[in-house]
């Protein structure tokens, strides 16, 4: 018996395939509370899940999440489900489990199509459209993202990210640098009043999706902020006023950049440490560096101060 692999233009060995069953997006059941009977807060921080296995949900997709919710004890952290997971399978997944026990998480169900209603990407989803594209899971994943924000505003993050400081200082509507030349996409923060904003990245996520980068993921930010931002270069500042929000440096949220992205799994101080609000872990450029137990490594040391509940759980992981 051998295993044969074909090596087509979008092969990629730091990704799974994107084309996987979305099936579970349209499914009626609601065996979670919808997150649009929730109404958060503006004061809220956002994850979402957009696969309908939850098998691929491991301790590091805790350990983010955790690490938001114990630097935000007075704010609600929603983990957003496109999958109708019911409360037998989340308590059948050991890392999910130990989110269970951290008061300000709560679990809710996005439906697309009704989360989509009334907003600039409702014909898009109606139409059936994410069956037709070449990445539905990350496409799902961007219009999850800039829905909620519209609808509610605050705080959307990825589950790559571990927050090492309380956002709560920070003005409603920022974005950050990846690097001293790009946007990142990773966190994002709008609030109602930026909805503008939001309505605009529905736009041009749904205008533009069949170019969709299915290895990066979306990031419409960067047009945007080429569009609205009146202040010249605005990339080349560490932080300048943007028609109502702000752009921060790399340093903040992105300190170890893409180019060293295995250094977070080595040993070593962790860079930035005093002026980093969070760390980008960087899982898809990193995946080799992952699988080596490496006692000391960056990663192991902001899991164990940020998210020690997950961590003393899975310490073999980190």
């Amino acid at each position: 018996m051998y295993l044969k692999f074909t090596y087509g233009p979008n092969f990629s060995l730091t990704r799974w395939d994107w084309r996987d069953d979305i099936s579970c997006y349209f499914d009626t059941d609601n065996n979670l509370t919808s997150i649009a009977d929730m109404n958060p807060a503006g004061r809220s921080i956002f994850f979402n899940d957009p696969t309908c296995n939850m098998r691929l949900w491991d301790p590091k997709d805790s350990c983010v999440i955790e690490s938001a919710a114990r630097a935000h004890w007075n704010w609600e952290v929603y983990v957003l489900f496109n999958n109708p997971i019911s409360k037998e399978e989340m308590n059948d997944n050991d890392a999910l489990k130990v989110l269970m026990k951290i008061p300000n998480v709560k679990f809710a169900r996005v439906n697309i199509e009704e989360y989509s209603m009334g907003t600039p990407a409702e014909g898009f989803v109606s139409s059936g459209a994410l069956n037709d594209t070449a990445c539905p899971i990350m496409l799902t994943e961007g219009l999850v993202k800039y829905l909620t924000l519209y609808k509610f505003g605050g705080i959307f993050m990825e589950k790559d990210i571990i927050v090492t400081k309380s956002l709560s200082s920070l003005p409603r509507n920022w974005v950050p640098k990846q690097n001293e030349f790009s946007i990142g996409s990773g966190i994002l923060a709008l609030s109602k009043n930026g909805r503008s904003i939001s309505e605009s990245a529905l736009r041009l996520l749904v205008k533009n999706h069949k170019n969709l980068d299915c290895e990066n993921g979306e990031n419409v930010m960067e047009k945007i902020v080429d569009q609205q931002c009146s202040t010249p270069d605005p990339l080349t500042k560490a932080a300048a006023s943007c028609n109502g929000f702000e752009i921060y440096g790399p340093q903040f949220f992105y300190p170890i950049p893409s180019e060293k992205a295995g250094e977070v799994f080595e040993p070593g101080e962790l860079p930035g440490y005093e002026t980093a609000y969070t760390y980008y872990l960087w899982s898809k450029l990193s995946i080799g560096a992952r699988f080596m137990k490496r006692n000391g490594s960056r990663y192991g040391k902001l899991a164990k101060k940020h998210c020690p509940i997950v961590y003393s759980s899975f310490t073999y992981k980190f």
